[in-house]
């Protein structure tokens, strides 16, 4: 099972992608709102974390799109 991804984490990832809120939610299918929850300060009541499976997803598209899980690529 994929591990949880803090909301540093979410953050440093949107850094190194070069891509704002909005543009992960449309890549991953969710809603610019969700992922702006995901980025919120965890105290606040409406901050959400981001789920397994998205923090799988996104890191996937840091690695260049190809899980690692994956077999090799075919030459």
């Amino acid at each position: 099972m994929a591990k949880a991804m803090t909301t540093d984490e979410l953050r440093d990832a949107l850094d190194r992608l070069g891509i704002t809120a909005e543009k992960l939610a449309e890549i991953i299918g969710t809603s610019p709102v969700t992922v702006r929850r995901w980025l919120m300060d965890p105290d606040k009541p409406t901050h959400r974390q981001v789920p397994p499976t998205a923090a799988k997803v996104i890191g996937w598209i840091i690695e260049g799109g190809r899980p690692k899980e994956w077999p090799p690529a075919p030459k």
